[in-house]
């Protein structure tokens, strides 16, 4: 890192946030190219038609002057997950999130890098065990669904219930993270809040 790049860091929380990010060590085009086509001749470009295909989400390193790719988008040989061109298609859908809205990546991936509590053990677990939602489960009984969800929160260790981020959860559940993103693109064009009240005037 340069001595401008960290100073900037300490002032400009934005900045602190992505040098944190960029710590991680995520591949260049280049390096993603040789993992996923073991042909560095056109490694390079194959991570850029790759961006612009939408099969591929990067992120531009202004430092070190080359974009980088998130690796929770590869699986252990290199290759894309077949499931991120679904999440970026999702996810393009929000306003804030196109790739013209958002040509340099970041706002996508401070979103991936973000913890949810929705995304956490426990909820992924409940999710999984009734699909279709507390109330389907126990025929529209609100009584059971309080007690069913009590139970749940007392028998969750504080593992169970640390929110985790969507980058983290996309290896093993990436449906959970591809419905969480389509919420949040279709709370974003919608005129009501998550709770179906109407935006007031200036309040977005």
């Amino acid at each position: 890192m340069t001595e401008l790049a960290a100073t900037d860091s300490r002032g400009n929380p934005a900045e602190a946030r992505r040098v944190r990010l960029l710590a991680f060590g995520w591949p260049t085009s280049i390096e993603a190219g040789k993992r996923a086509t073991k042909n560095p001749s056109n490694a390079g470009q194959w991570a850029k038609d790759a961006r612009e295909g939408g099969r591929l989400l990067g992120v531009w390193d202004d430092v070190q002057h080359t974009y980088r790719h998130p690796d929770f988008q590869f699986a252990a040989d290199g290759s894309i997950r077949p499931e991120v061109q679904e999440l970026l298609a999702v996810m393009a859908e929000h306003p804030d999130w196109t790739p013209r809205s958002d040509p340099n990546g970041w706002r996508r991936t401070y979103w991936l890098y973000q913890p949810f509590r929705s995304l956490s053990r426990r909820a992924n677990a409940f999710a999984t065990a009734y699909p279709l939602g507390v109330d389907h489960a126990l025929h529209g009984s609100p009584e059971g669904a309080l007690a069913m969800i009590s139970q749940w929160i007392e028998t969750a260790t504080r593992r169970d219930a640390q929110a985790r981020n969507p980058a983290d959860v996309f290896a093993e559940d990436p449906q959970a993270v591809i419905e969480l993103a389509s919420k949040m693109a279709a709370m974003a064009r919608s005129d009501r809040d998550i709770e179906g009240q109407r935006y007031q005037p200036n309040s977005r």
